[in-house]
């Protein structure tokens, strides 16, 4: 494929200061279909997409077992896909996680530019 760029998602760990907590937060930029990387969070997950797509649908995916495993479980984290023209702006969406699990976005349709996926949550 020519003219696709694929970053390789980042992870980084962040200090919330006002509770000495810690996120963690997988970035990563699509430019065609595929998945970010899995990442392992709890509690409180934000998943935001922007970037110049003016075509988009996008899944969230949640698993309670380990993705490396015979054992993965992936499943649509909601209902409702990300869907529409990420140009114009989308708002972010709040999940939650019960215990452990890990979090990745699925892209299946994309057109007319890029997605940049942050998955934020407390660190697992």
């Amino acid at each position: 494929m020519t003219g696709v760029t694929i970053m390789a998602s980042s992870v980084r760990f962040i200090s919330i200061s006002d509770n000495n907590s810690e996120r963690t937060e997988l970035f990563d930029t699509l430019s065609a279909t595929g998945s970010t990387d899995p990442v392992r969070l709890q509690g409180k997950v934000k998943v935001q997409l922007s970037g110049s797509a003016t075509s988009l649908t996008a899944i969230v995916e949640h698993a309670t077992r380990d993705p490396g495993s015979a054992e993965a479980n992936w499943a649509p984290a909601d209902e409702d896909p990300f869907t529409g023209d990420l140009s114009v702006g989308m708002s972010p969406r709040p999940y939650e996680d019960p215990a452990i699990g890990w979090w990745r976005v699925r892209v299946t349709a994309i057109g007319g530019g890029n997605c940049k996926i942050s998955i934020i949550g407390e660190k697992a």
